[in-house]
């Protein structure tokens, strides 16, 4: 293949900066209803429980006012999931439709965890917890019965939807193992804009392969960002789509030449855009002077993705 001739173009501006600050986490939820929940069985589902060994119906009332604030939701979290076998601690940051295992096998050789156990979610993601069918009659029951699956049920294929409406810490738990045996889930709800701090980036990469955080390269005198990086369905992503660098950092998209024409277009500053091709090797380069948000996109691939953020601080 003859490899042509990179071009590299320096700009250098100023944009308006737009900066947003972290925002703070609520208390639990007062529901006092499944907040919309939906629970749905395989056509093989039977209404017959199944007893599972060593069950132990638990009183899910907990004492104290249930809508006060939790200052600190990780230790909440941590608290509760003190006896679950499969949690080590780590609390998984997800985004969009998120899945949990209910029967999920743990370090114990048994199946009585979900997978994962804890979750931070921002508000308006939906989690579906899905029945594997192993370790006999689960539920999915919210303390303060904020979403509950009903009874126990061992049959693989059954489902709980929910949708997190509101900032807090949900603590769940088995009604049948969810005691000595540890059977305990939880998810922290946030706002939107507080995994990355910017409400702006998050909005504009909402639907595409971003999980929230920003890929924190400050210190760093320049950065490289690819453009035609696997993702949102082929050739169709830069990498990193998010990253957080340093006043003055240059940066240089460079093409992988795959994924058809690709070009770099600023959404919200009036700056000189690149050209669209598709050749292998191909440089566009900024240098990024003052703090603020840089929006763009891919304008040959609108509907198939392409769009990235840069935060400058």
């Amino acid at each position: 293949m003859t490899r042509e001739t990179r071009r590299r173009r320096f700009i250098r501006y100023t944009a308006l900066a737009t900066t947003a600050g972290l925002a703070g986490c609520s208390g639990g939820s007062d529901s006092d209803d499944d907040g919309g929940a939906t629970t749905s069985d395989t056509p093989e589902q039977t209404e017959t429980e199944t007893a599972a060994p060593e069950t132990e119906e638990v009183d899910l009332t907990e004492s104290g006012d249930e809508s006060t604030p939790i200052a600190n939701p990780e230790r909440a979290v941590e608290d509760w999931l003190s006896g679950t076998p499969n949690f080590d601690g780590h609390i998984e940051s997800e985004t969009g439709t998120t899945t949990v295992d209910v029967g999920a096998r743990t370090p114990n050789n048994d199946y009585f965890a979900y997978s994962p156990p804890a979750l931070e979610v921002t508000v308006g993601t939906e989690v579906q917890w899905q029945w594997t069918g192993q370790g006999g009659a689960h539920s999915v029951t919210e303390r303060n019965g904020a979403f509950d699956s009903g009874s126990p049920r061992s049959s693989s294929g059954k489902t709980l939807t929910h949708e997190f409406e509101e900032t807090g810490v949900y603590l769940y738990r088995c009604r049948n193992h969810g005691g000595a045996v540890g059977m305990r889930g939880a998810v922290i709800v946030r706002e939107r804009d507080t995994l990355s701090g910017y409400p702006a980036v998050d909005d504009w990469l909402e639907d595409y392969e971003y999980d929230g955080r920003l890929a924190d390269r400050r210190g760093e005198a320049s950065l490289e960002v690819t453009v035609g990086a696997e993702g949102n369905g082929g050739n169709f992503a830069y990498r990193p789509i998010a990253p957080l660098v340093s006043q003055g950092t240059d940066i240089t998209f460079r093409w992988t030449g795959r994924g058809g024409g690709h070009d770099v277009t600023w959404e919200n500053v009036d700056l000189p855009d690149s050209d669209t091709t598709s050749s292998y090797d191909n440089t566009f380069s900024v240098t990024l002077d003052e703090s603020g948000v840089y929006l763009y996109r891919c304008d040959n691939h609108r509907t198939t993705g392409g769009r990235g953020a840069i935060v400058v601080a």
